[in-house]
This record gives C-alpha cells, structure tokens and sequence, in this order.
C-alpha cells in the first residue's frame, strides 16, 4: 500500500478519518509543537519539527517562502496544496489551530489532544486511540 504522503502527492483519494490519524499520530510522536524563535508556529520548524498541516504538506508543495503566518485556508487559496486536501481542509485548519493553541500552553500534548478529540467528535471521526 502507498503511503499516505505518496498518496497525497500523487492527488489521490484520502478518507479525513486516515488524515485525521496520521496527523494526531505524527503530532504524538513528535512531541513538542513546531514553533520557532519569536515562538511564532512553523509548518516546518527546526530539528525536523512540523506544525499538525506540515505534515501533510508534501515537501514538492511547500517552500521556504511559504508564510509561516498564514493558515490552511490562504494556503488553499494561492494553490499551495495538493487537490487531494482540499476537501480536507476544514479538518487540517481544526488541527492547525489545535497545535497552535496548544503550542502556548505548558502542556502541549494534553492541551493538543483534547482539541483533536473535540475536532473528531465535530466531524463525525473516531478520536485518537480509539478502537474502530
């Protein structure tokens, strides 16, 4: 099976459910908020780090140019994501601003978690970590 970034760069169908987990998903793994010196959040940060839309934002789509500032949904406007996101895009901005709200926070994951889990809950998805 592709993966899901593979998959993504190739424009082709994904369910907002996978997207949903591969993004919580990657965000636990990582730990801490993607976020640089002016702690400002970063689609991609230092040491690899990555905001919950970086990691979907295949590399050949983003640029360092790209405004860190600037939301999923300016990001759909200038035509900086990939056509397979964009009936995800309601999806991708709840869990941006998940991290980011959660990045001014002492605790992130907590804080960053539960806003993933009101994010599922409003779109009809499982929350993270539960069973199907």
């Amino acid at each position: 099976m592709t993966d899901l970034l593979t998959r993504i760069e190739k424009n082709q169908p994904i369910e907002a459910q996978e997207l949903y987990d591969y993004i919580v998903e990657a965000i636990v793994k990582q730990g801490r908020p993607s976020v640089g010196d002016n702690d400002r959040c970063l689609y991609r940060g230092p040491d690899g780090l990555k905001c919950a839309a970086g990691h979907v934002i295949p590399d050949s789509f983003y640029s360092a140019l790209m405004k860190e500032n600037a939301g999923v949904f300016q990001l759909e406007t200038e035509g900086r994501l990939p056509k397979s996101l964009i009936p995800h895009v309601n999806l991708m901005g709840y869990l941006q601003d998940a991290h980011d709200v959660a990045a001014t926070r002492m605790e992130f994951m907590n804080t960053f978690l539960l806003d993933a889990d009101r994010t599922a809950h409003r779109l009809c998805l499982r929350p993270y970590g539960s069973k199907a």
